[in-house]
């Protein structure tokens, strides 16, 4: 789970770096221990060790799981280290981040747990999302009737995404419809965004795909490109009938690129 702020908290790390000079490789692993600073700009967490540890940060702890001893749990895994070990610093990415690219290992830390602290529920989490059944019905019926476009508001915090995620789309017929996401804070153009949610995240692990993103991309420009591109998505998946297109945060998309945003809003009932 994510821990909100986690600045001034006492952390270890066991890995494997090198070290110039004497160091040397610590092939067999060794501990280091730091401080959280907090979160620097890309939210990732900031980690200093202190300069009595005899071991900073350094290459071989990418990956390591950082021990928070206050909060009593993993809060992330270093990622990065400053090349000047003068420094002592390291990054951390979030465990919030990490489970939100690897549905895997959210499913796992949360398994048969009805509570999600912060975190939004997802369809795989229709078994222990209750409540919201009427709003939940309204929304399938909707989508169901072919609305173009299906807002879902309301104020930060009351449950929209977990409304979307569990109630409507764990609830939509796998074998109709096609779940595509527009990805979380990208600075892309529509065509771009709209190319990476046809394509399926897990197309990403293929060597051909960045070519093929690009191709699609620009495919989407043409006056048929959406409807096209539409089309040969549903073919991949077994010729299902329909695709979902969730633009979740939309808002944080109108405000932060809102030329792309209006872009966006208006092709969406091509899908």
């Amino acid at each position: 789970m994510e821990a909100a702020d986690l600045a001034g908290h006492r952390w270890w790390a066991f890995g494997f770096p090198k070290y110039p000079g004497r160091g040397g490789s610590k092939d067999a692993g060794i501990w280091t221990r730091c401080t959280v600073e907090g979160r620097e700009g890309t939210g990732w967490w900031q980690l200093t060790c202190d300069k009595e540890a005899p071991f900073p940060l350094a290459g071989g702890f990418s990956g390591a799981p950082v021990w928070d001893e206050e909060y009593g749990g993993v809060i992330g895994i270093v990622v990065a280290v400053e090349g000047d070990q003068r420094l002592r610093t390291g990054y951390a990415l979030t465990v919030e981040s990490l489970t939100r690219e690897w549905p895997q290992l959210r499913r796992r830390l949360l398994a048969d747990s009805p509570y999600r602290e912060l975190l939004p529920f997802t369809e795989h989490d229709r078994a222990v999302f209750h409540g919201r059944t009427n709003e939940t019905q309204q929304l399938i019926e909707l989508v169901e009737q072919q609305v173009p476009v299906l807002p879902v508001l309301g104020p930060s915090g009351v449950g929209k995404s977990s409304l979307v995620g569990a109630g409507l789309l764990g609830h939509l017929n796998s074998d109709r419809y096609v779940i595509a996401r527009l990805p979380h804070g990208l600075r892309l153009t529509a065509e771009e965004l709209l190319a990476w949610a046809s394509t399926g995240d897990a197309d990403t692990m293929q060597a051909c795909w960045h070519d093929r993103w690009l191709a699609l991309a620009q495919q989407l420009t043409d006056e048929q490109g959406i409807r096209t591109a539409v089309e040969h998505t549903l073919a991949r998946h077994g010729g299902r009938s329909r695709m979902v297109l969730v633009a979740d945060q939309f808002e944080t998309l109108l405000a932060d690129a809102p030329d792309t945003a209006l872009r966006l809003d208006a092709p969406c009932s091509g899908f």
